[in-house]
């Protein structure tokens, strides 16, 4: 009866030891599968009150080390690197570029004259003489005032779209290679105060139209190949104060009515065209 019973406790002896040998084991394999130590450096801030709860169960030397090194190492990297860029880098860039082409968006320049204001003269000193005709286009700029395209080498005809430009006050085109015949339209202008279109070769009759220049004051017509009689027309200006016709192919008999108005300053060939006395001129002598 006392055999069966030894036997038994023998059996129950090795049972307590594996539970010693488990222990050490799972301890140190549990620890870093759980909890990786790897995560303060890809977590964000959020991260941070979670992470120093959980070294506060485990233990006291992980919390130390993982407060320290998020903070100071994130705030310097931020900052710096933000503020500088935005502020200096975009501000003198745009302004620039936006307002320099606004002043000099358009060029005055022959034959774009859009950008000339009331006003236009050649410099054939400073650009040298300008070629080429007159486009038709010139009656686009009727803002002008004034047109000097005087003492170049400007040829073909004076097209009739001069006329468009009823604001000139100045029209000085002599000095060129200009010709046929003097336009009608001219006669539109009727603000114009002077006309000088001699020295060119313009050729046919003195166009009648010319008396609708009321307040003309100066009509400079000499050296052109012009024909027929003086028309009497040209007096209707009651500003006029001289007018030369010398230098070309006229005939007849100066209008007395030119005469009365401006005595003594009507400048023509008086070889050739016959005159009031004490009113007409060749040069600077009375014919």
């Amino acid at each position: 009866s006392t055999a069966p019973s030894q036997s038994a406790f023998p059996t129950r002896e090795p049972d307590p030891t594996p539970p010693p040998t488990k222990a050490p084991t799972g301890t140190p394999t549990s620890r870093p599968t759980l909890f990786p130590t790897p995560e303060p450096t890809t977590s964000s801030p959020t991260l941070s009150p979670t992470e120093s709860a959980r070294p506060s169960m485990r233990g006291a030397t992980m919390a130390p080390t993982k407060l320290p090194t998020a903070t100071p190492t994130r705030l310097p990297t931020s900052l710096p690197s933000r503020a500088p860029t935005p502020a200096p880098s975009q501000s003198p860039t745009p302004v620039p570029t936006t307002s320099a082409p606004v002043s000099n968006q358009i060029e005055c320049r022959w034959p774009n004259l859009s950008g000339c204001g009331d006003e236009f003269e050649w410099d054939e000193e400073q650009n040298g003489p300008l070629g080429g005709t007159i486009p038709t286009t010139i009656g686009l700029y009727t803002q002008l005032a004034s047109l000097g395209l005087n003492l170049n080498e400007i040829s073909g005809t004076l097209p009739s779209e001069i006329g468009k430009l009823t604001n000139l006050v100045v029209l000085k085109l002599f000095g060129n290679k200009l010709r046929g015949t003097i336009p009608t339209d001219i006669g539109r202008l009727t603000r114009l105060r002077q006309l000088w279109i001699d020295n060119n070769q313009f050729s046919g009759t003195i166009p009648a139209e010319l008396s609708r220049l009321t307040g003309v004051r100066r009509v400079e017509m000499h050296f052109n190949q012009l024909t027929g009689t003086i028309p009497s027309q040209l007096a209707s200006s009651s500003r006029l104060k001289l007018i030369t016709l010398y230098g070309n192919l006229l005939t007849g008999i100066v209008p007395f009515q030119l005469c009365n108005l401006i005595p003594g300053r009507v400048y023509i060939d008086c070889d050739r065209v016959l005159c009031q006395p004490d009113c007409c001129r060749t040069g600077n002598k009375l014919c």
